[in-house]
């Protein structure tokens, strides 16, 4: 699975399947009892990549896929940021506990995910507002052999996303409009499902 160009915003099918999971209470609270249960030794109960993959679900791929470059110490895409895991883990308890805390709109909180690659750390970010809760997965670069070809075109399709920034468009984004002197605004890519 191709990653998105360094400094995109994307949500992509993990992030789509993270949405929802998070806005269902049902599964948004069994997700969170079981991200947040140990065992008596002060583990924790289950690994996060089971849980997500259980629950959200992913497929054999992408469950592959997340484990090696996300989680794994060794081979994952940013293995000085190790372990990405437990940020992954109590960021997203952070966003369920957001949803339900007080100053809410009446009709609840829902939660919209990203993931914005080419930062020096990861972070998982939620910005808070009576309505809703942004999640920004923030982390560093893929490493180049990782990322979209520049033939990917023709088997996306456009995110529902647009950037405004000074002309420099890659593989894997499209040309929605010229606004000014070098300036542009694109859309990034995602596979077709």
């Amino acid at each position: 699975m191709p990653g998105p160009t360094v400094g995109n915003v994307s949500k992509g099918s993990f992030m789509r399947k993270l949405d929802l999971v998070l806005n269902t209470a049902a599964t948004r609270e069994k997700f969170y009892d079981r991200f947040k249960a140990k065992n008596a030794d002060g583990t924790w109960r289950e690994k996060v990549l089971d849980v997500a993959a259980d629950m959200m679900p992913l497929d054999a791929e992408e469950r592959a896929h997340i484990g090696r470059h996300w989680f794994d110490p060794y081979q994952s895409w940013w293995p000085k940021q190790q372990p990405v895991d437990i940020i992954v883990r109590l960021g997203v308890m952070q966003i369920i506990e957001l949803v339900k805390s007080p100053g809410g709109d009446v009709r609840g909180r829902t939660v919209d995910c990203y993931w914005l690659n080419g930062v020096d750390q990861v972070r998982l970010t939620a910005l808070l507002s009576p309505t809703q809760v942004t999640a920004i997965l923030f982390t560093p670069e893929i490493p180049f052999s990782d990322r979209i070809p520049a033939n990917f075109a023709a088997s996306a399709e456009p995110e529902p996303i647009f950037t405004v920034r000074h002309a420099s468009r890659g593989p894997g984004e499209i040309l929605v409009k010229p606004v000014e002197a070098f300036c542009e605004v694109v859309q990034p890519l995602i596979p077709r499902e």
